[in-house]
C-alpha cells in the first residue's frame, strides 16, 4: 500500500513527519510520499513564507528519520500553478523535490460569483481550464480535483453540466 499525498504539521497537517512515517509503518504502507504545502502565491497557507533554506531542512530532517525505517518516504511539496499550468516555484525548490503535486487550490477567473453560485458556466469553464493545464503541466501528479468534477451529470445530454449540479443539489 502506498499514499503519496501526505501533509505534516509543517503545513496544514497536524502530525509531525516522525509520527506520520512510524504510523505509516504500522499500518503496513510501503512507501510515502510527504508532500507538504508550499505555494507563496496562496495567502491562506500557515507556512507562507517558508523559505528554501526551511523546506531544504524539512526534507533533510525526513529523509534523516526515515533512512533506518522500513519504509520509503519521497520528500515533495503540493502547489498551484498558474493559469497555463507552470508552477511559481524555483528551479532550486523543483530539483529538491522527488515529486510535486499540483492541485486546483485557486482558479483565475474574473467573473462575479455569489456565495453559494460556483456552478456556473464561465467558472466551469475557467476550472476546466485550470484543470487540463495543470494536467499537462510541470508537476507529477494532479491533485483532488475530483471534489468540483460531476459525474454521471456529465452524461446529461443539452444542459451545462453546473446546470445539472445545480439542479440535482436543489432536489437532494
Amino acid at each position: 500500500m502506498i499514499d503519496l499525498h501526505v501533509h505534516t504539521n509543517f503545513s496544514d497537517g497536524e502530525a509531525d513527519y516522525k509520527t506520520i512515517i512510524d504510523l505509516a509503518i504500522k499500518k503496513g504502507i510501503t512507501l510515502i510520499a510527504i508532500t507538504d504545502h508550499y505555494d507563496p502565491f496562496d495567502i491562506h497557507l500557515k507556512n507562507r513564507d517558508t523559505t528554501e533554506e526551511q523546506l531544504a531542512q524539512h526534507f533533510r530532517n525526513i529523509k534523516s528519520y526515515s533512512s533506518d525505517k522500513n519504509i520509503k518516504v519521497l520528500c515533495g511539496i503540493e502547489t498551484c500553478t498558474d493559469t497555463y499550468g507552470k508552477l511559481r516555484i524555483s528551479e532550486s525548490v523543483k530539483s529538491m523535490c522527488e515529486l510535486i503535486i499540483t492541485s486546483p487550490h485557486y482558479v483565475e477567473f474574473n467573473g462575479e460569483l455569489k456565495i453559494g453560485d460556483y456552478y456556473n458556466d464561465d467558472y466551469w469553464e475557467a476550472y476546466k481550464r485550470k484543470v487540463l493545464n495543470m494536467a499537462l503541466g510541470e508537476g507529477d501528479i494532479l491533485g483532488h480535483c475530483e471534489t468540483y468534477l460531476p459525474s454521471k451529470m456529465m452524461e446529461m445530454p443539452g444542459e451545462s453540466t453546473f446546470a445539472v449540479v445545480r439542479k440535482s443539489r436543489q432536489s437532494s
